[in-house]
């Protein structure tokens, strides 16, 4: 969908569009009725002024011409009935007929007779118009004193709308800590505070449910030990096993909520720092190095330098790689796990052969407790790992996507990659490397 241009664009460009229309009326304005209507009425008046000056003109002395010439800055070429034409330009010297400039366009001519000779007057229409220049440069300027003035109104009223809009882009990333200056009692301010006050509900509510399960999942703790301690004592080995098998899957369920609820943007910048991929990849890959079907690592001979919690990142990684395992088949390949970097992004690929998922559910597998359907084999997890990686993942600007495969699934986490890679450090001596950038561990 093409991007819609803001709010204070359109308005800008509407201001715009109306002081151009307001320019261009008065450009026609001045040029067509000043041109016709004015031009009509100034000739008319200079005619009659032009009559007025033709009987001194023709009756003075060559002193007298030269005055008036000057007096009233115009040109005129005397015909006497007497003698020979003569042209005076406004300075008031005297040339032969002939040499004086043939009347242009930005002239107007005023040509008076008389019984002792004619005289042809050469107004100059420049002039005139010079006269109005400083209407013409105070109107212009009235023109960008409003519009300035409007635009900048225009801009202090949408700045609550956004501030506004900042707080909705806040609330809309996971702070629900944000708040929206209210102030005025107009439309707007009573709008930001019903955001403030929604927020602080959704916060209120949001904290209540955390209190609560992490409360709950704390409490779990102590029976679950007890219950442990007791299966230490109980003589029926199986029936033991069987319960202790329960516990041990009551007790996972009671650390992956723990976890969830621990987990929050504070938390992780508490914990963000700058560590090595390649080692975290290698590290959290070491843990499955003795489970079938196998592990194949691939990662680049140099370092590749991050930045975040490393504590947070390493549990993705592991529940990616649990899932993996914990859904492989018997006659599985072993599962590849790629570290890569492109122009802009840095990713890890972990890619197996196993039951696969279906594309339908490959977005509502990071939904909190959702569990997919039990005849395509998915008996086990809770419906949590899933969607806290990928919480983990959010926060730290990335994405992680499942992408079905012909056999088998690929999760894709993606980060941006604002880090070159490091030089001069080697990877573990125990990592096998194969086609030089890849391994197989166990």
């Amino acid at each position: 969908m093409a991007h819609k241009p803001s709010l204070q664009f359109r308005l800008a460009a509407s201001h715009l569009l109306v002081f151009l229309a307001i320019s261009l009326i008065v450009t026609l304005f001045f040029g067509f009725f000043y041109s016709t209507f004015i031009h009509r009425s100034l000739q008319r008046v200079l005619d009659r002024y032009a009559e007025s000056l033709t009987d001194p003109i023709l009756a003075s002395d060559r002193a007298a011409i030269t005055q008036i010439a000057r007096q009233n800055n115009v040109e005129f070429v005397v015909f006497p009935r007497d003698g020979a034409a003569f042209a005076v330009d406004r300075e008031g010297d005297f040339y032969p007929a002939g040499e004086l400039p043939k009347p242009a366009f930005s002239f107007l001519v005023s040509e008076i007779a008389r019984p002792s000779g004619a005289v042809r007057f050469h107004w100059r229409y420049s002039a005139m118009h010079e006269s109005h220049y400083p209407m013409i440069i105070g109107f212009v300027i009235l023109l960008i004193a409003v519009f300035g003035g409007a635009f900048y109104f225009q801009n202090h009223l949408l700045s609550p709308l956004r501030r506004l809009r900042a707080g909705v882009e806040a609330v809309a990333l996971g702070d629900l800590n944000a708040r929206v200056e209210a102030s005025g009692q107009d439309e707007i301010g009573q709008v930001a505070q019903a955001f403030n006050q929604m927020t602080e509900q959704i916060q209120t509510m949001i904290s209540d449910r955390e209190r609560l399960l992490a409360d709950v999942s704390h409490e779990l703790r102590s029976p679950l030990a007890r219950i442990q301690v007791a299966l230490a004592l109980l003589e029926d080995e199986t029936l033991a096993k069987s319960m202790r098998e329960d516990v041990l899957e009551m007790e996972h369920l009671t650390q992956m909520l723990l976890d969830r609820e621990r987990f929050s943007a504070d938390v992780l910048r508490a914990q963000t720092a700058a560590f090595d991929w390649c080692e975290l990849v290698t590290n959290v890959s070491k843990r499955f190095a003795d489970q079938a079907p196998g592990l194949k690592l691939l990662v680049p001979e140099r370092p590749v330098s991050g930045v975040g919690s490393e504590r947070w990142l390493s549990l993705v990684l592991q529940n990616l790689l649990d899932n993996a395992f914990k859904f492989s088949k018997a006659d599985s390949l072993p599962i590849e796990v790629e570290l890569g970097q492109t122009d802009q992004t840095l990713f890890v690929e972990v890619r197996d052969d196993g039951i696969g998922i279906a594309p339908e559910d490959c977005e509502r597998i990071f939904e909190p407790f959702v569990k997919l359907r039990a005849d395509r084999g998915h008996h086990q997890g809770f419906g949590l790992g899933l969607n806290l990686c990928q919480r983990i993942v959010t926060v730290h600007g990335g994405t992680l996507r499942c992408y079905p495969q012909n056999q088998g699934c690929l999760f894709r986490l993606e980060l941006p990659d604002s880090n070159e890679c490091a030089q001069g450090r080697a990877l573990p001596s125990d990592v096998q490397v194969a086609n030089q950038n890849s391994g197989e561990i166990g």
